[in-house]
């Protein structure tokens, strides 16, 4: 369990800063804050895929309460509104809020009554459950519940909502609502009992605050199609259901909520550390399983509320969420799926909402080779190496004749060259008008970690297969080169970049650590302690790494502000968790020191019930105090944690 503290429920800001969330496991989710007030356009009740996992749409917005007790009315709901003003104030009322497996659980305490409400999803299906259960009640209470709906795109507001474009059809005890301007309905009902008072309206302005601070359109305009009633006595229960789907869900919530723990529990079954308990229903939140579709869509989303489905993100989030969990099929149909995409030796790097592929980027690829790594080694699928080899043989071809954005093996050294002008293809990719905030075009020191990496493997690969290795030479090329030139002697680093238009990038940086942390490192032990002692001097939080070191005069110490405010800051000393699990690969090669790497993960563990309650966020500030920014549950960054918690920290 995870437990926010009384004090952040009594703080107004500090209540609308903590974020939950629950998933469908086919790209859907409901989200808002601990209260219930909605700060992001992101946030929902029920948001859902069409079709799963793309093009998310905003259905359901959410639902304020009232419970009347007696002759009191008491509001359970709050919104903030464009001018500030925040009404209802039901923020008085939360009595606690925690997840219980990892389901939102919030408790109201009004009048001497006790309101428990939870909030799930149904697996697989674009439904939303809100259960409420009456406690300590002396005599019975109305329960008045108020939907919210908007009809539209995830990324989009819906400033200039019109009562008119709604229409609402009461049925078979069923609520259903239309729009001229959006192809599906949202069906919502009451039950066990429960009944539906019309009264269609539209609310003016609410605020989105934290797309305000974002630089984005922050205001909406909600429609109301009229309000559900039940009268309640102690210990009973009413539940709201809501849905997209063609065929409205059964009546029965229990049912519906003992599903849901029983497939939690399993998830978390036999584990007791409570830290690894956490991770684990965490990482589940990313893995897309679409009915009907096979391996053809199986999927890591790489973060709630706006990222897709990135191949670099899945390659580095996959040995996490997938095989330290014990998933491996789902981790082998990724992979066949990836390599199926795969185009002139790239696979692709995003896959849009729309369903395209985005082929722009030099590491995704050579990510791939250590998730298979990481796969194999834990999965003994010895036949997946059989199936692919030819395909990676390919690929690694590719990258020796050269392919897109000047991507290419330099034969003078064996090193590899990516980007040309108007490309960014590392992770640090942020661009402002056009042009890259961290120029990179040359050979970047982790790709070539991870081209090293790829060569090596190829050769163990070949061997094991009995084919002829054509690897092995150019691996020592590529480690002898490495080794020579990546090193600067004066700061006992490695350059960042090398043969770039501006000459070698000295600057310090994570990107480094990878030449220690990968399966084949390029380095010998003493320059592999010296990548280690640098980037933990100068990088190393109690959240992960930065991006930059603070004493280079280009270091941007919090990450706020519009988009090309946030882009400046993006890999200019903002703090990435992910890198926290490459750096312990790396500390625990050269040291040994197992306690080093759990008091790692002291501030992670408190961090669960901060900003995206029970995950973990994809970026802090590089200031101290460090403070959680973007998104607010990052594939990677969850996948990085349980991985070293799982490989190095078993029982941390």
């Amino acid at each position: 369990m995870i437990k926010v503290p009384s004090s952040v429920l009594s703080n107004l800001e500090a209540a609308l800063s903590r974020e939950w969330l629950v998933t469908n496991g086919i790209g859907g989710y409901a989200s808002s804050t601990i209260i219930g007030t909605n700060t992001r356009r992101y946030h929902g009740l029920l948001v859902a895929s069409f079709p799963p996992p793309l093009e998310r749409q905003v259905l359901l917005a959410k639902v304020d309460e009232e419970l009347a007790i007696g002759s009191e009315v008491y509001p359970l709901g709050a919104n903030e509104y464009h001018d500030g003003t925040i009404h209802p104030h039901g923020h008085r009322f939360p009595r606690s809020f925690r997840l219980e497996l990892g389901i939102p659980t919030f408790e109201y305490h009004v009048d001497g009554v006790t309101l428990v409400k939870q909030v799930w999803m149904e697996h697989g299906r674009s439904t939303v459950y809100v259960l409420y259960r009456l406690l300590d009640a002396p005599c019975e209470a109305s329960l008045r519940i108020r939907p919210f709906c908007t009809f539209r795109g995830y990324h989009h507001d819906g400033r200039r909502g019109k009562q008119e474009e709604y229409v609402t059809l009461a049925q078979d005890g069923q609520v259903i609502v239309e729009s001229a301007h959006a192809p599906y309905s949202l069906k919502m009902l009451a039950r066990p009992q429960g009944e539906f008072e019309p009264g269609d309206d539209c609310y003016r302005g609410f605020l989105y605050r934290a797309e305000r601070d974002r630089g984005f359109d922050c205001l909406e305009d909600l429609y109301t199609p009229g309000v559900f009633i039940a009268h309640l006595s102690s210990g009973e229960s009413v539940g709201l259901v809501a849905t997209s789907e063609r065929h409205s869900p059964g009546h029965d919530l229990d049912g519906a909520f003992g599903r849901e723990l029983a497939r939690r529990r399993a998830l978390v079954r036999n584990e007791r550390n409570s830290f690894r308990r956490k991770l684990l229903l965490a990482a589940d939140q990313f893995v897309i399983n679409p009915p009907g579709h096979g391996s053809k869509r199986r999927a890591i989303l790489a973060g709630y509320h706006w990222f897709t489905d990135w191949g670099r993100d899945t390659m580095i989030g996959l040995p996490g969420l997938l095989l330290s969990t014990g998933r491996f099929s789902e981790a082998r149909e990724i992979l066949l799926r990836y390599i199926e995409w795969a185009d002139g030796g790239m696979v692709p790097n995003r896959f849009t909402d729309e369903g395209s592929a985005e082929y722009n980027t030099a590491d995704a690829t050579l990510w791939y080779f250590q998730a298979l790594h990481a796969y194999i080694t834990a999965s003994g699928d010895r036949d997946i190496l059989q199936r692919l080899f030819t395909r990676l043989r390919e690929i690694v071809d590719w990258h020796f004749q050269g392919t897109r954005f000047g991507i290419r093996v330099d034969p003078s050294d064996g090193l590899l060259f990516a980007g040309r002008d108007g490309s960014w293809v590392t992770w640090m990719d942020a661009c402002v008008d056009g042009f890259p905030v961290t120029p990179r075009i040359g050979k970047p020191v982790e790709t070539n970690a991870l081209w090293f990496n790829a060569l090596s493997l190829m050769s163990s690969w070949a061997q094991q297969l009995g084919k002829a290795d054509s690897y092995a030479s150019a691996a020592a090329e590529c480690q002898s080169s490495f080794r020579r030139r990546f090193w600067y002697g004066r700061g006992r680093y490695l350059y960042d970049v090398i043969d770039g238009p501006a000459g070698r990038d000295s600057s310090l940086r994570p990107n480094q650590i990878m030449a220690v942390s990968l399966a084949y490192s390029p380095l010998g032990p003493s320059r592999q302690k010296a990548v280690v002692d640098a980037v933990e001097r100068a990088l190393l939080t109690p959240y992960g790494l930065r991006s930059l070191s603070p004493d280079d005069p280009k270091y941007i110490g919090i990450y706020h502000g519009g988009p090309a405010e946030r882009d400046h800051a993006y890999h200019q000393g903002t703090v990435w968790p992910w890198l926290l699990g490459q750096f312990a690969d790396a500390h625990y090669r050269v040291y040994r020191d197992r306690d080093r790497i759990a008091a790692l993960l002291k501030s992670l563990r408190r961090h669960l019930a901060e900003a995206g309650i029970g995950s973990i966020s994809e970026v802090f500030d590089g200031d101290s105090p460090h403070n959680p920014r973007g998104c607010i549950a990052q594939a990677w960054s969850v996948a990085e944690i349980l991985r070293i918690c799982t490989d190095l920290m078993r029982e941390a």
